[in-house]
Order: structure tokens, then C-alpha cells, then sequence
């Protein structure tokens, strides 16, 4: 796993945590959020999904430049993006985004192939996998 990875090429963005399991050949790009009373404000939340869909397709679109700093990601086939909170949200998905609160992490860890199979979650190519 990667914490806090800024890329700083011709197009800069940050992805709080990257995790990528080469047996699953799944990668994790995680948003944290530490919010108090979101519920109330569920437009902010929309906007953070969006923002983190965004940070999302420039991994994939510049993966080759990632793959400088972490050649492992090169080995992992799909990204899934994933917005973690301090307290459980409805809805579950957002725009494709699995919103796991920090006390679902293990289970939603644990079952990640029921969720991304059940649930409509977004999933995107890794254009820079290599077998």
C-alpha cells in the first residue's frame, strides 16, 4: 500500500491511500474523509465522489508516469475508487463509489469480490497492466 501519493508530472493529483493486491490483481484508490455531519450536507458528498472519480481516471490515464514511482501498479489489472468514513452513510454507493465507514472496513475488505460483484461499483482498466 501507498499513503498520500502526489503526483506532481504535467497533471497533479494526490490519492490518500493506493492499495494493490497483485493475487487479485484488484487496486484500491481510497479517499479519507473525516467528517462530522455530512448527513446534512449531502451535497458535499456528491462533490467528493466526483472529485475523487476525477483523481481516479488520471491514475488510469497516466499510469505509465505513475509506474515510475510504484512499478507494482503494473500488476494490477482493475482500480476500484472507495471513499472511507468515520461513521456509516446511507446511501452505501455513490455514483459508483462504495462509501465505507472505518468500522465496515474489515468486512467490506474481507467480502470485496461479493461487494464488487453485487454492487454497482465502478471499476476501471489499468491501461499499464502487464500479465
Amino acid at each position: 500500500s501507498y499513503v498520500d501519493y502526489q503526483h506532481r508530472g504535467l497533471v497533479r493529483f494526490q490519492i490518500d491511500v493506493l492499495g494493490l493486491d497483485t493475487v487479485s490483481k484488484m487496486g484500491l484508490v481510497i479517499e479519507c474523509k473525516h467528517w462530522h455531519r455530512i448527513y446534512k450536507q449531502r451535497s458535499k458528498l456528491i462533490d467528493a465522489v466526483k472529485e475523487h472519480i476525477r483523481r481516479v481516471e488520471r491514475l488510469v490515464k497516466f499510469c505509465e508516469w505513475v509506474a515510475i514511482n510504484i512499478p507494482t501498479i503494473r500488476r494490477v489489472q482493475i482500480f476500484i475508487p472507495v471513499l472511507i468514513v468515520l461513521r456509516p452513510l446511507m446511501p452505501k454507493v455513490v455514483e459508483g463509489v462504495p462509501i465505507v465507514a472505518l468500522s465496515e472496513l474489515g468486512d467490506f475488505m474481507n467480502n470485496l469480490r461479493s461487494y464488487v460483484d453485487e454492487l454497482d461499483i465502478r471499476r476501471y482498466q489499468n491501461r499499464c497492466y502487464v500479465r
